[in-house]
């Protein structure tokens, strides 16, 4: 169980900076991006997509 939430919790994070980095910048204020939810997206994302995978990689990582 430990491993599977740091995988969930990686997977997160790795696509929260992604979305944020990839993410258009405000034509207002060059320094500033345009993000909104991205750590909501980012689980949802976990959650829709890649929980098999994750559960996977955890398991193989237990029985190993």
């Amino acid at each position: 169980m430990n491993a599977f939430l740091g995988a969930i919790n990686q997977l997160v994070i790795a696509s929260a900076a992604c979305i944020w980095y990839f993410s258009p910048r405000d034509p207002k204020n060059e320094n500033d991006k345009l993000v909104d939810g991205a750590v909501r997206k980012s689980i949802s994302r976990a959650f829709c997509y890649h929980l098999g995978t994750l559960a996977l990689g955890s398991f193989l990582l237990a029985f190993v």
